[in-house]
């Protein structure tokens, strides 16, 4: 409680409660600021405890992809990339929108993949974006006679679109090829 000087008259005597109110209305404000900051950024106010999830999530979207690659479903691969996706594929020209996408991972005649395997090293979630970069393995057949493994590495930005990840900008070259 704050003493009041006697005879000091109404102004001051009201002066402690205007400065607890203008400290109270400093820390909504800074709150509101820090919120609004918070989610402009793309962020969250709980972000570092849906990192985790959504890290989970595109796991799982990385474990479907591969899935369905070795199902040879190339339209289910597809779904799995923003409208406005890009493809750089090795030693390729950029591949653009879902129909180019789809028709890139649509399999040729007499080849099948046997086995994909996406390795993530590390995925960082920030905002509508996350940032996964790891090492894949593929293995299949063509024309009945087995290829592989090959190894490779890879990098892809995710976008969040409508609650969901989808692969935004996606590229891998092979890996170092093993001694001999």
């Amino acid at each position: 409680m704050s003493a009041v000087r006697p005879g000091a008259g109404r102004e001051a005597q009201d002066r402690p409660s205007q400065e607890i109110g203008m400290r109270v209305s400093l820390q909504r404000a800074s709150f509101a600021f820090a919120f609004t900051l918070g989610v402009l950024s793309g962020g969250s106010p709980l972000g570092a405890q849906t990192a985790a999830s959504d890290s989970a999530a595109i796991h799982e979207l990385a474990r479907r992809f591969s899935a369905a690659y070795v199902r040879g479903d190339a339209s289910a691969m597809a779904e799995l990339y923003t409208s406005d996706a890009v493809l750089f594929p090795e030693q390729s020209a950029p591949i653009t929108g879902h129909e180019a996408i789809r028709r890139y991972w649509t399999p040729d005649s007499g080849q099948r993949i046997t086995r994909h395997l996406i390795t993530p090293a590390k995925i960082t979630v920030d905002g509508r974006h996350a940032y996964d970069h790891g090492a894949f393995e593929i293995a299949g057949e063509r024309d009945g006679a087995s290829w592989g493994p090959f190894r490779g590495k890879y990098v892809v930005v995710w976008r969040r679109e409508g609650g969901s990840w989808r692969m935004h900008l996606d590229i891998w070259n092979s890996g170092p090829r093993p001694p001999t």
